[in-house]
């Protein structure tokens, strides 16, 4: 199914269709319309049950939310499996912004064509623009897709200084966990660009371009990354900063 949002006509009332569209994605998941699963019995040992949450949501696994131009405020969703993916999209032609994106043990999400910065929010806040973690207690992450998306800390960072770098500058995208990609993603003016603990996943087409940390990283076994340009480091701390980092974890 289709469901679609729209922060500029839409109303948390609404019945989510394309004539009477939900107000922002922040709405809709806080009012609980996105029936999906969580680890029971926490903390995660390997092998809880999986409970469902909000079963009376109308969105569910393998349905798409269609968001329409404006603010859409944050995502934020612990415990968010899905047996097929969910997908949020930009609608065509349209530029759906929200401040940030968080998922802990959350599975088989598929992000398209949105912009990501704090400069939308009516408070900047420095953070990890699109945050898909794996957590002891709560559980792993995996099967995570973020693609065809901007993401950057302000739009111009010419007259920043080097103390205003170490301030402002959010890290862009950092997945930990398995099966996750990022490709053809735009992320400027950031402190660390794309960042990836776990195996199997790939970061493909990408550009990460004003960086302060490092452009990308990869920690973990089978990991592709191929045809990223990473350019223009901001050398205003003691990080070793690198275009491309890795290392051995145990």
């Amino acid at each position: 199914a289709l469901f679609y949002i729209d922060p500029i006509n839409g109303n948390a009332s609404n019945d989510g269709t394309a004539e009477h569209p939900w107000r922002t994605l922040e709405q809709v998941a806080a009012d609980g319309l996105i029936e999906t699963q969580g680890y029971d019995n926490l903390p995660y040992t390997g092998d809880n049950p999986l409970v469902v949450k909000n079963p009376q949501g109308p969105v569910k696994a393998g349905d798409t939310l269609v968001l329409l131009s404006g603010y859409h405020g944050a995502l934020e969703l612990s415990g968010a499996i899905n047996d097929t993916p969910i997908i949020v999209q930009a609608a065509a032609g349209h530029t759906p912004t929200l401040s940030h994106i968080s998922l802990v043990a959350a599975c088989n999400w598929h992000f398209v064509g949105l912009t990501i910065t704090p400069s939308a929010a009516a408070t900047y806040e420095k953070q990890t623009l699109f945050n898909a973690a794996s957590h002891s207690w709560h559980g792993p992450s995996s099967q995570i897709t973020i693609e065809d998306c901007q993401l950057y800390s302000v739009t111009d960072t010419s007259a920043w200084s080097a103390d205003e770098w170490n301030a402002l500058a959010c890290n862009a995208i950092a997945m930990s966990g398995d099966q996750m990609t990022a490709q053809n993603n735009t992320c400027r003016n950031v402190n660390f660009g794309i960042s990836i603990n776990g195996d199997f996943g790939v970061v493909a087409h990408n550009t990460v371009e004003n960086f302060a940390g490092d452009g990308l990283r990869g920690l973990g076994n089978d990991l592709l990354f191929e045809y990223n340009l990473v350019k223009n480091c901001y050398d205003v701390n003691d990080n070793h900063d690198d275009g491309f980092q890795s290392w051995a974890i145990n």
